[in-house]
Formats: C-alpha cells, structure tokens, sequence
C-alpha cells in the first residue's frame, strides 16, 4: 500500500507564502538612506555639537528681568549679571577712547598757529599735509622772515617792495620771475588764512599786508 504524501496545512501554507513575498519586496525596494556615524573625528558633527554648547552655556548668562520678554530693551536684558546696554555703551566708549589716543594730540599753540607759520617752523616735517610747492617754499620763507622783512605803517606790518631780491638770497634762487613772487604772495594770503594779505594799493601797487588788528594774532 503506498504512503500517503501528507497534506499541509492551508493556512501554514497561506503565511510561508505571505513571509516569502515580503522578503522579495524587502530585497527590491530598500529606500533607507545611510546616516553617517557621529565621531569625534567627524567635522559636520562637530560643528553642530560645538554650536549646541555654545547656544546652551550663551543661554545660561542670559536673563530678561523687569519685563516681559518680548517688551525687553537693551537695558533688560542682561548678560553675566550686567545689562547689555550697558555692556555695548562701554564698548563704544572703549573703541572711542582707544581712537582718540591713536590720533596725533595738537598743542594749544599749535592750534594758534596759521599753516604757514607751521609750514615755516623748520623743526617740523610738513605738520599740516601740504603739498610743498616751489611757492609754498618762497611763502614759508617770507613768513620766517616777516618781522625783519616787513614795516610797520598806518594800516599795519608790510612788505611794498623789494621782496624779490629778498626771496632769491633767501633761497639762493636767481632771477625770479614777477609771476613767481605772485604765486608765493597768494599763497602767503591763503596759508595764513587771511592773516597777512596780498593786496593792491592805489599809490603803492601790489604788498603784502598784516593789518594791525592781526598784529600779534
């Protein structure tokens, strides 16, 4: 008599058969996407991790007191135990205070002083930033020598005539021209700004002139 094949079970059937399709959509279709491993030597995952510190301990220090967050000033929020408006009003004052210092002082006499007068002063090098020019040269010349060049008349210290030879032993130039003697004349007028003047009288024509109220000035 032959055996008899045993016959499964139709519902052990049904699920082996369930299983086995699962594992052939599971085996096609694996979307999943790989996350890299947070390490100590991974550079995006420090960084986050870095910043998480920082915004966790920045936090800690921070505090709105007196007031609804969202109605706070500078002045109600602070930092470490000081209002930030404070912090920044220090600051500014420290970034103003550390430029002045780096600005050269000027001297009360200094202050006093006509570029020209400045210029002439041999002992500095150029203290106003003035391009010097062959007649800002001649113009600094006349003002180192204005007290024994000039005379004293009815309206105040001038030189009329004679400054052309003057100027060439001064500086060891010969034969200026009259336009050249001009040229240093304005801007003797102009680096002193209008304490001696280069002006033309009726009688005596083209001089220099330091009014009296500028005498001393």
């Amino acid at each position: 008599m032959s055996e008899s094949t045993p016959r499964k079970d139709p519902h052990t059937q049904t699920t082996e058969h369930a299983e086995s399709d699962k594992q052939r959509t599971d085996s096609t279709s694996d979307t999943s996407v790989s996350v890299p491993s947070e390490s100590e030597d991974d550079p995006w995952f420090m960084e986050e991790e870095v910043r998480d510190i920082v915004r966790e301990e920045v936090s800690k220090l921070i505090e709105v007191r007196g007031v609804d967050p969202e109605d706070a000033t500078l002045d109600d929020v602070w930092i470490a135990g000081q209002p930030l408006g404070k912090i920044i009003e220090g600051l500014t004052k420290k970034v103003k205070d550390t430029n002045s210092a780096n600005e050269p002082a000027e001297s009360e006499s200094d202050s006093k002083r006509t570029p020209l007068e400045r210029i002439a002063d041999e002992d500095d090098t150029n203290p106003v930033g003035v391009q010097i020019t062959s007649s800002v040269d001649r113009a600094a010349a006349i003002m180192r020598n204005w007290t024994q060049w000039s005379k004293k008349g009815p309206k105040g210290r001038n030189i009329r005539d004679g400054l052309k030879p003057l100027i060439e032993t001064e500086l060891d130039e010969d034969d200026l021209a009259w336009n050249q003697v001009y040229r240093a004349c304005k801007k003797v007028e102009h680096l002193t700004n209008g304490k001696i003047v280069f002006t033309k009288h009726t009688r005596h024509g083209w001089m220099l002139l330091q009014p009296s109220s500028a005498e001393g000035a």
